[in-house]
């Protein structure tokens, strides 16, 4: 999971990609009381406390809140730097 040493190999491309999509449609809701920001912050919380029993598991000493930090920032990293690609490229001469 990124450059943060203690987390790494926690998280799979596959969970970070769905942790992303709970965390943006949970933290960039355009009404952040809706149902669906609702249930996505409830589904990222959920599987955030998954992958911290499996970093207990391999004797990992981070904090439940320290983890979910550490996950939260990384969710932010991975939608700033996608926000920041262009979409295409422009046509070659």
């Amino acid at each position: 999971m990124g450059t943060e040493g203690t987390a790494r190999g926690i998280i799979s491309k596959d969970q970070l990609d769905q942790l992303v999509k709970l965390f943006d449609r949970s933290e960039y809701a355009q009404d952040p009381n809706s149902r669906d920001a609702k249930e996505a912050e409830s589904d990222f919380n959920t599987l955030v406390d998954a992958l911290h029993q499996e970093a207990i598991k391999m004797s990992l000493p981070l904090e439940p809140a320290h983890f979910k930090a550490l996950v939260r920032r990384r969710c932010q990293q991975v939608i700033v730097s996608e926000t920041k690609k262009p979409t295409s490229l422009p046509p070659v001469a």
